[in-house]
């Protein structure tokens, strides 16, 4: 967003929830959104400004950081999490529910009542799903700059992600617990196996062979009259 300035755009994602309509999303004044966050919304767990996450509760002003409110869902039950509809502290338009309103929910929940239902079109606009996996662009300077997952790279010390990889090959159906990015792409730089003084460039590359279509078992002929 300037010189040496960046933002995480999952986390300043959050700020654009009521103008985010259809993919691919565009992300206008990121630089006075920013600003907004950090002089004028105070997150509810650790009291500090910059928060971009709203309940969802229509009349509620609480806010929250992205990790502060993760850590905090992430000692949930994960039933509670899923009839809540929660992932990763965020509801599926990338606002959450503070304390206050996830206990209303979790007690109606357990009395299996339906007068405080997230979807309720009296007390709640339609509860829209972001999809994070679409094409972001950034309006800097009344330039539109794209950032398409497919070329995003991360740096963490030594080690840099060249490619976070898709998971496109997987099935509906697939029931297989290890689950890896296709296609996936990292480095890291270490000490050297065959000389303890030196450092060199380690590789790690996923590439998953998608066999289903190969087995006889997934297919059958189907005979009509």
């Amino acid at each position: 967003i300037g010189i040496n300035q960046w933002v995480h755009i999952g986390c300043i994602l959050p700020a654009y929830t009521k103008t985010l309509n259809q993919p691919p999303y565009i992300l206008h004044n990121i630089r006075e959104i920013v600003k907004r966050c950090q002089k004028k919304y105070k997150c509810d767990i650790c009291s500090k400004m910059g928060a971009s996450i709203q309940c969802y509760e229509n009349d509620c002003h609480t806010y929250f950081h992205c990790q502060c409110i993760e850590i905090y869902y992430s000692k949930f039950n994960r039933d509670i999490l899923e009839k809540l509809n929660v992932i990763n502290g965020l509801l599926p338009n990338l606002t959450t529910l503070c304390s206050k309103h996830n206990k209303i929910k979790i007690k109606n929940e357990l009395n299996d009542t339906n007068q405080y239902e997230i979807n309720n079109d009296r007390n709640y606009s339609k509860l829209k799903s972001i999809n994070l996996s679409s094409t972001i662009y950034a309006d800097l300077s009344n330039s539109i700059i794209e950032f398409s997952l497919s070329n995003i790279q991360l740096c963490i010390g030594s080690l840099q992600i060249k490619s976070f990889g898709n998971y496109d090959y997987l099935l509906d159906n697939d029931t297989n617990l290890n689950i890896y990015p296709n296609k996936y792409h990292a480095t890291r730089l270490f000490w050297s196996t065959k000389n303890a003084r030196q450092k060199t460039l380690y590789h790690l590359y996923i590439d998953v062979e998608q066999t289903y279509h190969n087995e006889k078992s997934n297919h059958q002929t189907i005979e009509y009259p």
